[in-house]
């Protein structure tokens, strides 16, 4: 149950990966199933790893919403240029009203540096 339905304050795209055959070659293609849901996204916990001289980050966040059946552990959570990957799903109270999704975000390569001026302000 979701306590306070006011925390699902952002909008969301749930989307499934399909694959086509075309020539012989599957492709995959994302189909988006759910478009614009309510959502609340909390963050997790974050872990660093450093291969082969570049750091990759794995961001694990919570993403609350309300009970849809057609949200699956393969599909790929949209949400302001972020794509998350859900990693499980959970009914929380088992009555079908909310489903939690534990997502991890994966981004590879060093992030880029703020310029400072040359001169040191007070």
């Amino acid at each position: 149950m979701i306590a306070n339905i006011g925390t699902l304050n952002k909008k969301v795209d749930i989307v499934a990966g399909t694959t086509e055959e075309s020539k012989g070659f599957d492709t995959i293609k994302g189909n988006i199933i759910l478009k614009g849901i309510w959502a609340s996204i909390e963050p997790a916990r974050g872990k660093e790893y450093y291969e082969s001289q570049r750091a990759r980050n794995d961001e694990m966040v919570k993403v609350t919403i309300r009970y849809r059946e057609t949200v699956t552990d393969g599909c790929k959570v949209l949400y302001r240029g972020h794509v998350y990957e859900i990693q499980s799903i959970v009914d929380p109270s088992m009555t079908h009203e909310s489903m939690e999704l534990y997502c991890v975000e994966r981004t590879r390569g060093l992030a880029k540096k703020k310029e400072t001026s040359a001169r040191w302000e007070p």
